[in-house]
């Protein structure tokens, strides 16, 4: 749900958060129903589109990758920006939910996301988090020493490439990463809504190129998203 245009003002707050809720009356409200004050006939546009039956649409994202926009939040609220984006994060739930009760929603990690669930834990349930890797490899090091790529042999690329996201003294696939140390110590959860091997390099001429090892590293991924089940409800592939 887009959330740009709230959180950098650039429409009034009450508007931008009826365009929302406009987007559940679309997905959710049965024809017929009774609408806010000015907001189009949703459900029957729905239905003229060929979908008279509501889609029932149960969990929502609040923004994308909000951290974004932290410098511009922190210039338009310097007094207390989480606050702020906790603010413009609720007015936009309890618009949706004016519309549908039974929505839950997902919201970006980050204090400001962690306020917002604070305020509001029975209906935002999940942080987001993003995790690609090994992400853009523009520099090799062999014992903490740069070398060049087309150094590397075939086997520690293949190392390199399957490690992904990260692995423990066992070498099993683990998350390191903050946010899902902190959901675990909270006793919150996270929906992981961008996941993959993501391994931009630069390794022409390179000793090795495989599809099967990238797709190795792919289902480290998967094996790590199991064994963090405790705090990850949610993985969506992504890319």
């Amino acid at each position: 749900m887009n959330v740009f245009s709230r959180l950098l003002k650039v429409k009034p707050l009450d508007e931008a958060a009826q365009q929302a809720a406009g987007l559940v009356a679309y997905c959710n409200a049965p024809v017929g129903t009774k609408l806010p004050a000015g907001m189009p006939d949703w459900p029957s546009i729905r239905a003229q589109n060929g979908h008279p039956a509501p889609y029932s649409v149960k969990l929502w994202q609040i923004g994308n990758e909000t951290f974004a926009f932290t410098g511009a939040v922190a210039k338009l609220a310097p007094d207390n920006p989480d606050s702020y984006y906790a603010d413009c994060v609720l007015a936009t739930v309890r618009a949706m939910l004016a519309i549908d009760p039974t929505l839950e929603f997902i919201v970006d990690e980050g204090r400001g996301g962690e306020l917002a669930r604070q305020r509001m834990p029975q209906k935002i349930r999940h942080l987001a988090f993003h995790s690609y890797s090994p992400w853009v490899i523009k520099e090799a090091r062999r014992d903490g020493e740069p070398v060049p790529i087309g150094s590397l042999s075939a086997a520690e690329i293949w190392r390199a490439w399957v490690a992904t996201p990260g692995f423990d003294p066992q070498g099993l696939a683990v998350f390191h990463d903050e946010p899902i140390s902190q959901a675990r110590q909270r006793g919150t959860k996270v929906a992981v809504t961008e996941w993959n091997w993501n391994g931009w390099w630069a390794g022409s001429g390179a000793a090795l190129d495989s599809a099967f090892a990238k797709g190795v590293g792919a289902a480290g991924y998967v094996h790590a998203l199991m064994r963090a089940g405790d705090v990850i409800e949610i993985g969506c592939q992504s890319m």
